[in-house]
């Protein structure tokens, strides 16, 4: 009878438990909430922003705790063993608090969005919904797990020999998702502190290591921002290397034949009906292909390196280690621009397929150099001045001496602000050669 009245209540209290994961669930997906496209704070924040150190460590204090609580709650309620109902009321009742309070320190985070920045707020708020969305769907597996009705139904229904009934089919499901969600819970939270590296995608980390960004949750809005800009990195050198090993194939087979390799359905590996030519190249479009190589290597190397100026140059005068970001409403520019820089690319390095067309080449040039002048509009504001100068030593050949890290920094952001001058001659050079 104490066993029967112990699972009644566990049962009430994963349903409360569900329950509350779908109310913040919604919460996260209101008008005023951190996935709102608004990028100001809330006109009713008039209190002032707790500081966005104390928030960031209070939200993973949370999910640490939430973390803890369900591993607690898989040890009490495996299905493998006997469950002790009685113990996890308890645990269910302190996530259930864990996830309200997840759910608050999310909200604030999407009160001051203008404050810590829309690309950390936006972070934020995939990482709780991605746990709290888990934890609702593993509270249900635990529900399904302990229903009566299911017990029941397992017990009376007729076994067919050598076939799975539904019933058993169901309760093996739920048990598989116990244990899947329960580790995707871990995975996110230990993510998100930096216990492993989950919240970094393969192509951030193809895209290179970066010093300015750390694994974990970022603890920034320049961090989130870097982030994302790394992921589209790594699909732009992809781009580019695939644009290499195609001239290198062409090369290397024959390419000065007029029909190219491929013209056998056979080798045609089915991308004419993607709308890709065929890989190999004729001659004069290897050609096309080499003379269009440098302008994406530049425009690659100034995506790769542009993340140096995320942050203001810092005084000499100044004794913080630290250089300044950009403004929060500066950085909300480059993630976008930094997509487009991409789409364009890829765009330019489709039209180099087999077989070419002039004007098609030219209109994706056009569209790269637009995404680039708008990425230096972004820029010239701040470190206009460097480019300038870098441009200066550039025309005149003069070479300046290395001296300190202050020194190097600069002319690092001179170098950087140089290409875009460098980017638009090579485009306008092909323009002509294309003659259109």
């Amino acid at each position: 009878m104490a066993q029967s009245s112990d699972k009644q209540k566990a049962v009430l209290a994963l349903s409360i438990a569900s329950q509350t994961c779908t109310t913040a669930l919604s919460a996260l997906a209101s008008p005023r909430s951190l996935s709102s496209n608004y990028f100001t704070d809330t006109p009713s924040s008039t209190s002032t922003p707790p500081p966005l150190e104390t928030l960031h460590a209070d939200l993973l204090s949370i999910l640490q705790m939430t973390s803890h609580s369900i591993t607690k709650l898989a040890l009490v309620l495996k299905p493998s063993g006997p469950p002790v109902y009685s113990v996890s009321v308890p645990v269910l009742t302190d996530l259930t608090s864990q996830i309200s309070d997840l759910a608050g320190c999310a909200e604030t985070f999407g009160l001051y969005r203008a404050t810590y920045g829309e690309y950390l707020v936006k972070e934020v708020t995939q990482l709780v919904e991605d746990v709290v969305y888990n934890a609702r769907s593993l509270l249900q597996a635990y529900l399904h797990l302990a229903s009566d009705s299911t017990g029941r139904r397992i017990m009376s229904a007729p076994r067919v020999p050598g076939l799975m009934n539904a019933e058993d089919f169901l309760i093996g499901s739920s048990k598989e998702e116990y244990l899947k969600l329960t580790g995707t819970i871990h995975e996110l939270v230990d993510g998100a502190t930096g216990a492993s590296p989950t919240l970094l995608s393969e192509s951030t980390k193809s895209a290179g290591k970066n010093k300015a960004t750390s694994p974990g949750l970022s603890k920034n809005n320049v961090e989130a921002v870097k982030k994302l800009w790394m992921i589209d990195g790594g699909s732009v050198r992809d781009g580019v290397r695939e644009l290499k090993e195609m001239i290198e194939d062409s090369n290397d087979d024959g390419a000065d034949k007029d029909e190219g390799f491929g013209a056998d359905e056979d080798e045609d590996n089915g991308w004419a009906e993607l709308g890709i030519g065929n890989s190999k190249l004729k001659k004069d479009e290897v050609e096309c292909a080499k003379q269009v190589l440098p302008l994406l290597n530049l425009t690659t190397t100034l995506h790769i390196h542009l993340p140096t100026l995320f942050t203001r140059p810092t005084p000499s005068s100044s004794s913080s280690p630290l250089a300044p970001s950009l403004p929060n409403s500066t950085l909300s520019l480059l993630p976008p621009l930094s997509s487009s820089l991409l789409s364009t690319s890829d765009d330019l390095i489709a039209t180099l397929y087999s077989p070419q067309n002039s004007a098609s080449i030219s209109q994706c040039i056009r569209a790269l150099v637009r995404v680039v002048k708008e990425l230096e509009g972004v820029f010239t504001p701040i470190h206009g001045l460097e480019g300038k100068m870098a441009e200066l030593k550039i025309n005149e050949g003069e070479q300046e001496g290395g001296g300190g890290e202050e020194n190097k920094e600069r002319k690092k952001r001179e170098v950087l602000m140089g290409m875009f001058g460098r980017i638009y001659k090579v485009a306008e050079t092909l323009l002509e050669r294309l003659g259109t």
